[in-house]
């Protein structure tokens, strides 16, 4: 699996040479989203935290509301945790905190687990000459990435981030048999990060069963996110990988076979490209039909020998016309939302839709609301709370505001409301 990631500092993406010397420096955020999230899910580090300069807890949370992340820098209480999570992160990246005092605190862990949940913790283990370093590498401890220590971690988190810092932002190789050694050390997934500049390195790792954690060589487009992608992934003996095909709401569409090759179709032209295995060649989904799909992004499993491509199909999936080869997919209010576009985009004549106002959409939804608090009867409420969300989408649709930031929204609020 590969894992993008952003460096914030001043709310700007930089990139550092062993976490000191600026070498690259962007401030369109976007843009870089739009290059990293279809890769996989991106890790986001906040220097600033780190170093205890300041913090980036805006910018983290505009980034979470429009791709995956996981969260490090500065992490140091469990609040601080908890607060990550409701801003959207997946999972929060934690180092000098469980190594107060520069030894390692197996209660610090257990409190950090109490508070969010082994399932959300990734152990950073920033290294140089073997030791543990903390406070944004700034710190060298004594202690170091041992069976006694690998053990402590298995108890209270997910994963581990090791980064090699004397390699860090180098591009001068990864710490291959420090990674192969971590490996065979722990059962935790163990992603590593620092210097890694090659298809060749990010393979090697991949079949050692760790995953990658890039920035430096995408960044000065050292690596292709092409290569980068594709090399970070467990292939058949054929060169072949599965993928499963689902649209933005999670429904799943269809099952095919990807090669390398086609991958990189898939990431280059934003359709989604597979191998044909009885016909030995490319083929585009939709190509002949024109019910293509438009790629969204790419995600692997645990052992990166399966991926999920996330798509928005221009039509149904399956040959024989059902929306998936699985069969019919159910009625959602995302298929309302993109119907609702499509008539203010695209009227046919005596669409009600397309005559709705601003204005009218507000007071309808002021007018259903009343009828479906006074309703009478199950029926009823049923029936008048299938109009308001109608009318409620109408207005999301109108503000351009996506059924996917309501959800991240709840997602927050249902963090909060835990905390």
């Amino acid at each position: 699996m590969l894992i993008p990631s952003i460096d914030l500092s001043q709310g700007r993406v930089v990139q550092l040479e062993q976490g000191e010397r600026l070498k690259i420096e962007r401030r369109d955020i976007d843009t870089v989203i739009g290059e990293l999230a279809p890769l996989g899910p991106v890790a986001v580090i906040d220097i600033d935290a780190a170093r205890e300069e300041g913090e980036n807890r805006g910018v983290i949370k505009e980034i979470a509301r429009k791709c995956e992340i996981r969260v490090g820098g500065g992490v140091r209480t469990p609040e601080e945790a908890r607060e990550l999570l409701s801003l959207g992160a997946e999972k929060v990246i934690i180092g000098s905190a469980f190594f107060p005092g520069g030894a390692f605190s197996a209660e610090t862990l257990e409190k950090f687990r109490q508070a969010i949940g082994r399932e959300r913790i990734i152990a950073a283990l920033d290294t140089r000459n073997g030791k543990i370093l903390t406070k944004g590498w700034r710190n060298t401890t004594q202690e170091s990435a041992d069976e006694k220590l690998l053990e402590e971690l298995d108890k209270g988190v997910w994963g581990i981030l090791a980064t090699n810092v004397k390699r860090e932002g180098l591009m001068q190789g990864g710490d291959i048999p420090g990674i192969e050694g971590l490996v065979k050390k722990t059962a935790l997934p163990v992603t590593a990060a620092g210097g890694i500049s090659t298809k060749e390195e990010i393979a090697k790792i991949t079949s050692l069963g760790a995953h990658v954690q890039l920035g430096m060589a995408l960044y000065s487009r050292t690596l292709s996110s092409g290569d980068a992608f594709t090399a970070a992934l467990n292939y058949t003996d054929k060169g072949l990988i599965p993928i499963i095909a689902e649209n933005e709401e999670g429904q799943i569409l269809m099952m095919a076979w990807a090669n390398e090759e086609s991958l990189k179709k898939t990431l280059k032209s934003g359709l989604l490209t597979f191998y044909s295995r009885s016909r030995e060649k490319l083929w585009t989904k939709g190509e002949s039909s024109g019910n293509v799909m438009k790629f969204r992004r790419f995600r692997s499993d645990c052992d990166s020998d399966t991926l999920r491509a996330v798509v928005s199909p221009a039509g149904p999936a399956c040959h024989t016309g059902e929306g998936s080869c699985f069969g019919s997919l159910p009625f959602t209010l995302e298929k309302l939302y993109e119907i609702i576009g499509e008539r203010f985009k695209n009227a046919s004549p005596g669409s009600y839709t397309a005559t709705l106002t601003d204005s009218l959409v507000r007071e309808k939804i002021i007018e259903e609301s009343r009828e479906l608090v006074e309703g009478t009867d199950r029926a009823n409420k049923v029936w008048e709370a299938a109009d308001l969300l109608y009318f409620v989408t109408v207005l999301l649709q109108k503000e351009g505001i996506s059924l996917n930031e309501i959800r991240a929204e709840l997602r927050r609020r249902n963090w909060r409301s835990s905390c």
